[in-house]
């Protein structure tokens, strides 16, 4: 399962340019578009909403079957974008050690921008931390702050590249203490998260090498039993699928975009639209990082949801 979240990852961000890649893009035209857009009618939803409007669906004879078939069609072009992604990579990879580092320089250059949105550098140790070991840092190139014993204010601390960091155990944790007892494993999970979005996949995979991998019980995660499911690792997979099909899908409907060869906006109005562009962006306190293709593609900024 976690190899194929890979080819599901980006799929939404084809339609303009985006800061990561999109392996999905040239598949955009075998998908039954025209056929799916023809369950659904742009319309009014109702009076009392200020002439917004919305996609219905169409009570036809066919249009269960077309749903069906775009299902369909879908996923076997997930399912042969995956075999053509996988053989990029090693079959089989050795069980990395825990001190062995699994995020190459190469890759760290290109993922800590990224990181840096969603742990930016510090200047001070926490309350928990020991002054005296903390170390600035490092504001040009990588950390270089490899003593084991050290706390640093790197976006991206060295000990963060190392196996022993994928190796951490979520524990079960009550109301309001979720970064009390998780938030050295959720870091690491959102390392993972951003390894992904810039399709670097060989340090996940590796790091899923090891038997005792937890990896797919991040898959849905939340704070407590009390809130929603926002944390894991599906959302970036969800939110590239929603995006990727509300866009595909508007464009068979020109009268939101377009009138008389003039661009408008006015597919800004549609329920469905907003629906996908508020699930998709609504920030919180944790689990920014699945979002940051959505807010980059739509040129909107954290907070604006």
């Amino acid at each position: 399962m976690q190899v194929k979240v890979q080819i599901l990852v980006l799929i939404a961000y084809d339609l303009c340019e985006s800061e990561f890649p999109s392996p999905m893009a040239h598949y955009e035209n075998q998908l039954p578009w025209e056929d799916l857009a023809s369950v659904f009618q742009l319309k009014h939803t109702n009076t009392c909403q200020h002439g917004a409007y919305n996609l219905h669906v169409l009570a036809q004879p066919d249009s269960k079957t077309k749903l069906a078939n775009f299902l369909d069609a879908f996923m076997r072009s997930v399912g042969e974008e995956f075999i053509r992604q996988r053989k990029q990579y090693p079959q089989k990879y050795c069980v990395p050690n825990e001190d062995e580092v699994i995020i190459s320089d190469a890759v760290a250059a290109n993922i800590t921008p990224t990181v840096r949105r969603w742990h930016p550098e510090k200047y001070s140790p926490n309350e928990d931390e020991h002054s005296k070991s903390f170390q600035q840092p490092c504001l040009k190139g990588l950390c270089i702050h490899t003593n084991e014993s050290d706390t640093c204010g790197c976006a991206l601390p060295f000990r963060e590249r190392k196996m022993a960091a994928f190796r951490r155990d979520k524990i079960e944790n009550d109301c309001y203490e979720f970064e009390k007892y998780n938030e050295e494993a959720y870091r690491n999970l959102d390392v993972v998260k951003t390894l992904m979005l810039h399709g670097e996949m060989d340090a996940v995979l590796r790091s899923c090498a090891y038997e005792g991998s937890r990896l797919s019980d991040w898959w849905q995660e939340t704070e407590c039993d009390c809130m929603p499911l926002v944390l894991g690792w599906d959302r970036i997979c969800k939110y590239a699928i929603k995006m990727f099909i509300i866009l595909n899908l508007l464009h068979f409907f020109p009268e939101s975009w377009d009138k008389d060869g003039v661009p408008v906006d006015d597919y800004r109005n549609i329920k469905a639209y907003q629906l996908a562009i508020r699930s998709c962006t609504k920030t919180g306190s944790l689990g920014d990082v699945a979002m940051y293709p959505p807010l980059g593609l739509l040129r909107y900024k954290k907070g604006t949801f």
